[in-house]
């Protein structure tokens, strides 16, 4: 079972929670040892959100971007309230990864997954998993827990972050990247990524440093220890997102929709051979991130964005330990989905 610490959204402190290992208790007086957690997660409230861009952009512009990083206007609201469509710059739209599954939230795991595929763990200090197919990430994540209706985060499920990220609850500004070079989760680069340049790899504390130091807090998306963490580097996180029919190296030989359901799953329309900067779907904090210039978004400077089509229908997000600038919270690519050493993902519950 889930349990939980309660924050306060309004101070940037968001809601925790952990999953006890088999042997796990809490002490009486609340307490819950380190060896007694299996799993942390952060509470992701359902909201809506104001449109501020429709992301209708067919190409990319020449020149440079103009850096204008946005302020998302965030409403709360539950699984009750009538839903809205929005559908003009201004209008609210309630986010799309909540509707999916029907519920007030969704608990995202606080760090990328380490151990092994049957045995998943979200906790700091732990080498990230990687070098597995899509096929098998989703099956992991999948059969982690169908209690809490488990499953690999979703490209909207990472967008839903990502705005409330940059809403009046969340740090709003570009979160350090984990450069770890031993793909240890929970860490933050001391000297920060501002530029387009790969940052130093390294294991001391004075190149990089754990979540709970304030260097550390840095790389959190509420800048500090409440947030979310290996957004922006450690491994890049495949999302289970991908162009319609096409698997490419995932492992998946049919469409994983209808094995598994829709819901699981961002479907994007087939965009032919080339990248298609149509390819969006209004939340998952690709298109709506627009202009874009020469691969950079306009929010914030050097992030990549490389937009998926049928020969690379897969969609990485937050990039990588050794990215510099480049990588960060809306960084996303496109990718064959198949197994690599520095590429893992996430487990949400939706329950």
């Amino acid at each position: 079972d889930l349990t939980t610490k309660w924050y306060s959204y309004a101070e940037k402190k968001w809601a925790n929670a952990v999953i006890l290992t088999d042997t796990g208790k809490v002490e009486e007086d609340g307490t819950i040892l380190e060896d007694s957690i299996e799993s942390y997660f952060v509470w992701i409230p359902r909201y809506k959100y104001k449109l501020f861009d429709m992301g209708n952009y067919d190409s990319s512009s020449t020149g440079s971007a103009s850096v204008s990083i946005k302020t998302v206007d965030i409403v709360f609201e539950n699984k009750n309230t009538e839903v809205s469509v929005g559908t003009a710059v201004g209008e609210y739209h309630s986010h799309p990864a909540f509707q999916a599954f029907d519920v007030n939230g969704l608990w995202v795991a606080k760090f990328e997954p380490s151990n092994d595929i049957t045995n998943l763990q979200s906790k700091p200090n732990k080498q990230s998993l990687t070098e597995i197919n899509i096929k098998t990430m989703f099956e992991s994540a999948y059969n982690y827990n169908r209690n809490y209706d488990s499953h690999m985060i979703k490209n909207t499920e990472w967008g839903a972050v990502v705005y409330l990220t940059y809403s009046n609850y969340g740090s709003k500004t570009k979160i350090n990247i984990n450069n770890n070079s031993s793909l240890l989760t929970g860490y933050s680069g001391v000297s920060g990524n501002t530029t387009n340049t790969d940052l130093s790899l390294g294991t001391s504390l004075d190149v990089t440093q754990p979540y709970n130091t304030e260097i550390g807090y840095k790389a959190s998306t509420t800048g500090n220890i409440t947030g979310i963490y290996d957004m922006s580097g450690c491994a890049i996180d495949s999302v289970a997102a991908y162009v319609q029919g096409s698997f490419a190296s995932s492992g998946f030989t049919s469409d994983p929709a209808t094995l598994y359901g829709t819901k699981y799953f961002d479907i994007y329309p087939s965009a032919g051979t080339s990248k298609s900067f149509y390819n969006r779907i209004l939340g998952d904090a690709t298109g709506e991130l627009g202009p874009f210039y020469n691969g950079e978004n306009s929010w914030i400077k050097y992030e990549d964005i490389y937009f998926p089509h049928d020969q690379y229908p897969w969609i990485g997000r937050g990039g990588y330990n050794r990215d510099g600038g480049s990588a960060g919270i809306l960084y996303f690519n496109s990718d064959v989905g198949d197994a690599h050493q520095l590429v893992s993902f996430r487990v949400v519950l939706a329950k």
